[in-house]
Order: C-alpha cells, then structure tokens, then sequence
C-alpha cells in the first residue's frame, strides 16, 4: 500500500541520517532496524546500542495523514514506550520522529511530555520540503528496506552532512542530533515506579466472540434466535429473507433424506458467545435498549436481503444517476423516501439514503479492495475535484448563486454526510455539499460501465460484509456487551464511568477531551477496570494501546512535587477481554501494568476481584 511504502521511506531516510551521525562520531553503537529486543514484544523502528538486545536508543518513526486518527497513534507510542522503558534490562532513551505530521497540538504536547525527545519534522520549513520529495519519490524507491536505504543514500546522502544545513536533509540531520542529546530527568521517577511494581496475575488466553457473536445475534429471526438461546440445533421458519441468510450466519439444515426442511445458526461466533456466556447472560444482553442510530445500522444491515433490488435500480437509472443533477435528485427524493428508485411490493426496505453506500460499495467491488471506499476517500475526491471548473459550475447553478468555495474544515463534510444519509431528525446538511456529493458520486458511478454493473452482485455481498456488518454495525461503539456485562457485574459497587487523564496529559497540563490522552474505564472502589474486544486484524494495535493505557493509568502527576506519583485512590488496574487474544499478548498486558484480567464469562470474579 503507498501509505506503508511512504512509512518505510521515512525511515530508511532516518536509517541514512543515523549512519551519518555514526559516522561522524555522534552516535555510539549499531544501529538496528525493525529487530525486536530480547523482552519486547512490540518490534521498535530503530534501536541503537552495543547489540540488539541491549538499546541504549529507541526511535519510534511515524507518518499520520489525518488528525482524527493521531490519537490512536499517539497510545500505540505510548504502548511501545511502555514496553522499551519496562522490559529491557535498563530503560533506554525513547525519541519520537513523526513525518506528514497532521497531528492534533494537544497530542503534540502529551508526547512531549512522555518521550524524551521528539521530533515534528512536518512542522519545520525543511520538513516540507523532505515531504515533498517523499511525495515523488517513494513509489519508484526498491521495496526492501535495506535496498531503499541504498537508493535513499545514493540520492539524499550527500546532502545528509550535517555542515550543509541549508540542505534539507542536512537540517534533518542536524535536528536529529540535537535530538539525541535530549533527557527528561522528571521521567525517571515514573520509570522507575513501573519497574519496581509487582507483575499481576497472569491469565490463560482462549477465544471468546462475545461482542461480535451478541451483536450477529441481533440480525437473527425470532425463531433462530429462540432456538440458539435454547440450544436447539435447529429451527423452522418462512421463506427466508434478510440478512442472516444472505450474510451465512443461518443456513438450511439438511435431513437424512436430503432435503433442507429447517433451518439452522451456522455463525461459529454467534454459537461461541453461546457456549461461553449461556443462556441468561445472553438474554439480558439482547434485551437492552438500543440507540436510534445504532438501530438505523442494523436496519441498513439487513437490507442487504434487497441488495440485488438495489443494484436493478441503480442498472435502470444509470444514465439519470452518471448526470450530477440526476444524482442529486435521486439523493434528495431517498432522503424524503427511502424507497424511492425501488419497486412497490418488497416485503422490506431501506431506511436510509441507501444510493450513496451502494455506490461506495461497488466502487469496491470493482477494484476488489476491503477498504476501498468510505467517507474519508470520498472526502479525498472533494479536496481533489473542489477547484475544477465544472464542479464549481454545478454547485454555483444548484444551489442558485455563484462563487462556491471548499470550506477550510472538510470534517464537517464527512459528519453532515454520514448524519444525512441516516437521516437523523434535526441535523443539517448544506444543499451546497449535497449538490458536491452528488457531482463526486455520480463521476465515480460514471467511472463503472453500465454493463459491468450486473456482473458485481456476488462481489457486492462481500463487500457488503465488511462495509455494513464490519466497518459500521460490529465497530459500532453505541452497543457494547462486554462493557455491559462489565457494568451488571460492578453493580454492587457504584462504578463510575469516567474518563481518565493520562498522567502524561496530567503533566502537559493538557485535560477536558475525551478522545485526548484519555481512556473511558470503571472506577469501582479503588480499582480501575476496562475492557477491549480484539480481532485478528487489530489485536496487535490494540495491545500496544493497552500496555500504553496501563502506565498512564497506573501513575500521576502531583503538580505541586513536579514529579509522577501512583495514582491517588487506585490499588488495582482490571482488564476484562474478548476475541482472539494470544497469550504473549497477555503476557505483554500484565508486564505493562494490568494486574488481573478476566474474560466475559468470569464476571463473578471480577466482582470478586474489586477491591
């Protein structure tokens, strides 16, 4: 992918810088390249020391190209700083160098305050310039490491020496030597805590679905659910039609005469929700309420039953919905009307203004992508086709006055999107950016051939599955079983539901978001809980958040010594977890701070556990 390519040109120009700094006799020992050290689990960008076991030096190297995600960066930093400063025989020197640097000032400053040293190259006048040569370099750069550091030396080395500062490869060099000198004396104390706490209680790691398995439950006829709550291997029902089928979790049952007379729940994570937590969990889970919004996504879920019907009228339409005016019809009667293009007699329709997503997903369909397209890209379309003649000619004429310019702040483009293709009573979507969302749309339709349009259904249920039922129904943070399970569990105690400050944002001064340094957790006596559902695809992120979360957690900053102190009221951190956790990924979790860690079915000892 041109993001993780761009990544590793970042750092073979620091890989360059480095062996320049060596050389000159500024930095001392062998420079290590993505080599994990003995104790770390999490593997470093850089390491610099006597061997790679024992780092004096470690560089976390980063490119962010979006603000609304550098705060998840931010904890899988703190994660790796965690791991670096707890694991390794002696705490190392951390730095942080961050490239294409779209990163919120406040996470600019908790950094800060937690690495050593850090490095915004994008916020310098030379950092632009290293950028810009990124930007047209990187995609004809050799794709193995090393061999890019080679290309990378061959054109950008002469101008590493850090007596050319007017270079701005030079200039990099010479930060990063400035760099390395840099110590926080007031991390020491924080440091020192972390090695001496007691390591906690080790879990056995197995697999539980809870989360998805609960939330899959929801698309489920009545009689399947009955049945699956009941153990029942099997169910009758009418001629099926939804999502459950169309999406596998439920499937004909054959009997020993061949032919399918009843159904059954085919899905191995609903049954495995099943099995772990038994009936009466279960049942209290599905019986909680449920958000309008997040209803309105299960309900656009299971309209992939009428996913062909759909497809038919986009077909049909085709040449009405490639005009910028026909789409912004089209998008202006579903917003009124769901069922507007669709025929009258279907046993179920759509909520939503459905044309936008059933586009976007055949736009992956065609280029066989699982992240194909969404809000951000389309956003990305905006920014691109937001100067051309012809949009601003369509908007200017939509909209009945000239001079239509983008907005500084795109995000309120993605936000009023999303919320006006849900519909959502009482939000406000500017006729202007409908009238831009139609013209990006209807290119991007127009960019499909009208024939090739049938020949995607089978690919368009597959996309459906990571569009709707991945991405936005099992990400949805509206429904969560497994904090409820936390929360019934907690009763007994009053937990609090809070979000806590990282002792880093205590020290930055920087407090009051809830997405900025902070993490949303149970305060119950004097223990502190949080939960996290992994899958394969985002386990290994999610460990470095938690073993990051766990220091900032653990400790504080007492602004009247100027030093980190435990946190005041808080004798133990609980963990509870879901989905395909390794063992070594608990290991890692109880070595970065997690005293005890249970799973969805051991509710009762953590109720025990509270302290």
């Amino acid at each position: 992918m041109a993001g993780e390519r761009k990544g590793k040109t970042y750092e073979a120009i620091v890989k360059v810088a480095l062996e320049e700094l060596k050389s000159q006799g500024k930095l001392k020992g062998e420079i290590f390249w993505n080599e994990t050290p003995a104790g770390m689990t999490i593997e470093p960008d850089f390491t610099v020391g006597p061997d790679k076991d024992h780092p004096d030096v470690v560089f976390l190297i980063t490119h962010s190209g979006a603000a609304g995600n550098s705060h998840m960066k931010f904890w899988r930093n703190m994660g790796e700083l965690a791991e670096a400063k707890v694991r390794l025989p002696k705490p190392p020197r951390v730095y942080s160098i961050a490239f294409d640097s779209v990163i919120k000032e406040d996470l600019k400053k908790l950094q800060d305050a937690a690495f050593d040293g850090q490095l915004i190259v994008g916020d310098t006048d030379y950092g632009r310039e290293v950028q810009t040569w990124v930007d047209a370099s990187h995609a004809r750069l050799p794709k193995q490491a090393e061999d890019k550091a080679l290309a990378v030396r061959e054109e950008a080395g002469p101008w590493m020496v850090t007596t050319k500062s007017k270079s701005p490869f030079g200039a990099l060099t010479q930060n990063l030597d400035a760099l390395v000198t840099q110590t926080k004396p007031a991390l020491d104390g924080l440091w020192i805590m972390a090695r001496q706490r007691r390591v906690g209680r080790v879990q056995t790691a197995r697999e539980t679905f809870v989360r998805r398995g609960v939330i899959k439950m929801l698309l489920l006829p009545k009689n399947g659910l009955a049945a699956v709550l009941a153990g029942r291997g099997s169910f009758t029902t009418e001629q099926p039609f939804g999502a459950a089928f169309t999406l596998g979790l439920v499937g004909p049952w054959i009997s020993k005469a061949g032919a399918p007379t009843n159904y059954r729940v085919r899905d191995p994570e609903i049954l495995n929700a099943v099995a772990v937590l038994k009936r009466e969990p279960v049942s209290y889970l599905i019986g909680q309420p449920r958000s309008a919004g997040f209803q309105a996504v299960i309900e656009q879920v299971e309209s992939v039953g009428i996913l062909d019907v759909m497809l038919d009228a986009v077909v049909a339409h085709y040449a009405q919905l490639t005009s910028p005016a026909g789409m912004l019809r089209a998008l202006e009667e579903q917003y009124d009307d769901p069922r507007h293009l669709l025929p009258v007699d279907l046993p179920r329709y759509p909520n939503d203004v459905w044309m936008f997503r059933v586009v976007a997903d055949l736009v992956k369909s065609l280029g066989d992508r699982k992240q194909g397209y969404g809000y951000a890209q389309f956003v990305q379309d905006v920014k691109r086709q937001a100067a051309s003649k012809e949009l601003k000619h369509f908007v200017s004429a939509a909209i009945g006055e000239a001079g239509w310019t983008l907005p500084a702040s795109t995000e309120p483009i993605r936000r009023g999107l999303q919320d006006y293709l849900n519909r959502i009573p009482g939000r406000s979507f500017s006729r202007s950016l409908l009238a831009v969302t139609a013209f990006v749309l209807a290119g991007r339709l127009a960019g499909i051939r009208r024939k090739d349009l049938t020949g995607l259904k089978e690919k368009l249920v597959e996309t459906w599955k990571s569009s709707a039922l991945e991405a936005r129904l099992l990400a949805h943070r509206a429904f969560d079983p497994v904090g409820m399970l936390v929360k019934r569990a907690l009763a007994g105690c009053a937990p609090r539901e809070v979000y806590l400050p990282a002792c880093y944002a205590e020290a930055a001064g920087v407090l009051g978001s809830e997405l900025t340094g902070t993490t949303k957790v149970f305060r119950a006596n004097d223990a502190i809980v949080n939960w996290q559902s992994v899958t394969d695809a985002g386990r290994d992120h999610k460990k470095k958040e938690l073993c990051g979360r766990a220091v900032a957690l653990r400790y504080s900053w007492d602004p009247k010594s100027k030093r980190f102190i435990p946190r005041p009221g808080v004798k133990k951190l609980i963990l509870v977890v879901d989905g395909t956790w390794r063992q070594d990924d608990l290991d890692a979790l109880v070595a970065a701070g997690w005293d005890e860690i249970y799973y969805p079915d051991e509710m009762d000892k953590l109720a025990a556990a509270i302290v």
